[in-house]
């Protein structure tokens, strides 16, 4: 085996510096791939705050709640459960989706008829 002088001592050590740099930076950054509270965009919101109960994706999981599709409910109506429950269903509080994101959510619901 070589024996690595000072110089290359000193490159390695750098290079290795660096990539744990770049590795951090990434890991910092990682939370920007899923946005913030009132940064979401209507399919955004859902996957994060309606699609657990209302259609949970894990293999063999039951939904909490009614499947959305096809229910037809009025915007008005809709925007009544999100904000003060329904049933089983707890109110959404501002906190955890904005009135700008209902605003958003509304005609992503309206893809697949849960909203007229």
């Amino acid at each position: 085996m070589q024996k690595l002088n000072a110089r290359h001592a000193l490159a390695l050590v750098g290079a290795l510096v660096g990539a744990l740099a770049v590795t951090s930076a990434g890991a910092q950054t990682a939370p920007a791939a899923r946005p913030a509270v009132g940064a979401r965009t209507g399919q955004q919101a859902w996957s994060a705050v309606c699609a657990n109960c209302h259609m949970p994706r894990r293999p063999g999981a039951r939904p909490t709640g009614p499947r959305l599709e096809n229910k037809n409910l009025t915007e008005a109506r809709m925007r009544e459960i999100i904000r003060s429950g329904d049933g089983t269903m707890r109110p959404i509080p501002a906190t955890r989706l904005t009135d700008g994101e209902i605003n958003l959510l509304i005609p992503y619901l309206r893809t697949f008829r849960a909203v007229r």
